[in-house]
């Protein structure tokens, strides 16, 4: 019975992998019989929005570059919840927004933090590098 769900995982990916409706239907028709109640219920919901996961399935596009900018955001506003004015949070969004590569390419090196706490020499580092990186 544990074995399905590995199963239900690489069955899962093949379907957009190969970007199948007839992969996915099979999918649908083998977990709306698991014995697994949350598999069950899971196909069942493929049921419910077949149109919509079928569309998803053969479309080219993904929304996953708006998911992640979603998903910025909210981490953005629960380290400063409660902690700062509407204007402050603002302002830490669109910083975040403009100089977001900027904070990738330090990101790879070993003493970065992954928080918006970086230290004083990180910040002035980079802020040195895009000074140098726009056009005069």
């Amino acid at each position: 019975m544990l074995k399905e769900i590995p199963d239900c995982i690489s069955d899962f990916r093949e379907i957009y992998v190969h970007k199948s409706i007839t992969l996915l239907e099979r999918f649908i028709d083998k977990y709306v019989k698991s014995k697994i109640k949350n598999l069950k219920s899971f196909a069942n919901g493929f049921l419910r929005d077949f149109e919509a996961i079928k569309n998803s399935v053969i479309s080219e596009y993904s929304n996953g570059f708006i998911e992640g900018n979603n998903n910025r955001l909210k981490m953005i506003k629960r380290t400063m919840y409660g902690s700062a004015s509407l204007n402050l949070l603002r302002a830490e969004i669109i910083t975040s927004f403009l100089f977001y590569p900027f904070i990738l390419k330090y990101a790879e090196e070993p003493h970065f933090s992954p928080d918006y706490s970086a230290s004083a020499s990180r910040c002035s580092r980079a802020w040195q590098d895009m000074a140098f990186s726009f056009p005069p």
